[in-house]
């Protein structure tokens, strides 16, 4: 994304002032449009409203949940993986050019993914059996240090059309997340496991994923 756009903004960047310097269009100076959106955050949509020709407020949500399953048919263990993405958002976008804006505002980062893991079989310890629910289970959470987080970012064409009806816009930003929080608990005999410690362990791990990637897809339909 980040080359796609390096590459795009010096043939933009020629064409707009061009077409600024010879004749520019007229634009109405309000506007409100709804835009369908797919994104690093998951599906959904925005509502835009452009309050100057060039300043644009965004508000949006999007949200998406995918569940999946782990087996280790060596170790008899299985782990229920349930992965969730979403947010909300309130963005402003400032157009310099026709085809070209940068974005700035706060996205509450819904993003977490979740592990729970348990054992599918009985083990014998000498002449004790344990059966899983002895076991127990083990689960973790993964989730974003700052569940309000900072974004920037660019944009390659507009979220509402200047005075036609559709619009479409390609984006990619990054958004500040914070080092993520883990959350650690487990039940019968793997208790001990989820001791603070190891929640520390897990946490110190991943303290470096303080930046989460944004990227973007937007068409978007001017209602007036």
């Amino acid at each position: 994304m980040g080359v796609l756009l390096l590459c795009t903004i010096h043939p933009i960047f020629s064409q707009e002032l061009s077409q600024e310097n010879s004749s520019p269009a007229k634009e109405s100076s309000f506007g409100m449009a709804i835009g369908l959106r797919a994104s690093s955050f998951g599906p959904g949509g925005e509502i835009i409203a452009a309050v100057t020709p060039k300043i644009h407020l965004r508000l949006g949500g999007s949200y998406f949940s995918f569940a999946y399953q782990q087996t280790s048919d060596a170790l008899n263990i299985t782990g229920d993986n349930t992965l969730t993405l979403g947010s909300v958002s309130l963005i402003a976008n400032w157009q310099f050019l026709k085809s070209l804006y940068l974005s700035a505002g706060a996205i509450y980062n819904m993003n977490k993914n979740n592990l729970v893991g348990y054992s599918t079989e009985s083990f014998k310890i000498g002449a004790i059996t344990v059966s899983p629910e002895q076991i127990g289970e083990l689960s973790y959470t993964i989730k974003s240090g700052m569940p309000v987080a900072p974004y920037i970012g660019l944009g390659i064409g507009r979220t509402i059309s200047a005075n036609g009806v559709v619009s479409f816009a390609i984006e990619g930003g990054i958004v500040y997340q914070g080092s993520p929080k883990v959350e650690l608990t487990a039940t019968g005999m793997l208790s001990p496991t989820a001791s603070d410690e190891q929640r520390q362990l897990l946490e110190h791990n991943v303290a470096s994923m303080t930046i989460y990637p944004m990227v973007a897809a937007q068409l978007s339909f001017r209602i007036f």
